[in-house]
C-alpha cells in the first residue's frame, strides 16, 4: 500500500504543471528502480533534450504510457544526452513557464568538480546541476530559481529527505 505525501504532491503537481503533464513511456527497469522518459523539443542540431524520472519498480511493460501527474518519482531529470537508446521516445512540447510559482529561490548547499548541488528553503528538494566543462568548479553561481535550474538540461532533483 503506498501512502501519499501531501507536501510531495504539491511538488509532483508542479513538475506536471511545469511540463503540461507529459505522457512519460517507460523505458526499462533496472534494479529497484522503473525508468520512464519523453523527448523535449531541441532546435540545436547536436543535441537531444530529454525529461526523465526514476519510480520505485512497477509492474508495468516497457513502452506503457503514464502521465508524470501518476508516477511517484524518486528522480527527475532534465537532462541534454547523446543516448541512441532514447531516440525512439515520442517528443513532448512545453513552454518556459514564469512567475513566483516556478521561479523558486535555489542556494547552494555543495560544490565539486562535476557539480552544483542546490536547495529550496525549507529544504525540500535537492537541484544538481552537472557540469558541461571539464575541471570547471565553478560553472554555475551560488543562487539561481527553479525554472532556470531546468532549463539547463544538466538537472537532476531529487527528494532533501
Amino acid at each position: 500500500m503506498e501512502f501519499s505525501d501531501p507536501f510531495r504532491e504539491e511538488w509532483y503537481d508542479l513538475f506536471a504543471s511545469y511540463y503540461n503533464d507529459p505522457q512519460m513511456v517507460k523505458i526499462r527497469n533496472q534494479g529497484d528502480y522503473s525508468m520512464y522518459g519523453v523527448r523535449l523539443p531541441c532546435f540545436l542540431l547536436n543535441e537531444s533534450r530529454y525529461l526523465i524520472v526514476l519510480c520505485p519498480v512497477d509492474v508495468y511493460e516497457v513502452h506503457t504510457k503514464r502521465p508524470i501527474r501518476d508516477l511517484r518519482w524518486l528522480s527527475l531529470q532534465a537532462r541534454s544526452l547523446h543516448e541512441e537508446g532514447l531516440t525512439h521516445l515520442p517528443t513532448h512540447t512545453y513552454s518556459i513557464k514564469r512567475g513566483r510559482k516556478y521561479e523558486i529561490p535555489l542556494r547552494m548547499i555543495h560544490r565539486t568538480e562535476t557539480a552544483t548541488t542546490y536547495t529550496t528553503t525549507p529544504e525540500s528538494i535537492h537541484v544538481a546541476l552537472l557540469h558541461t566543462r571539464k575541471n570547471n568548479e565553478y560553472e554555475y553561481s551560488q543562487e539561481g530559481n527553479l525554472v532556470s535550474a531546468l532549463e539547463t538540461f544538466q538537472t537532476v532533483i531529487t527528494w532533501s529527505s
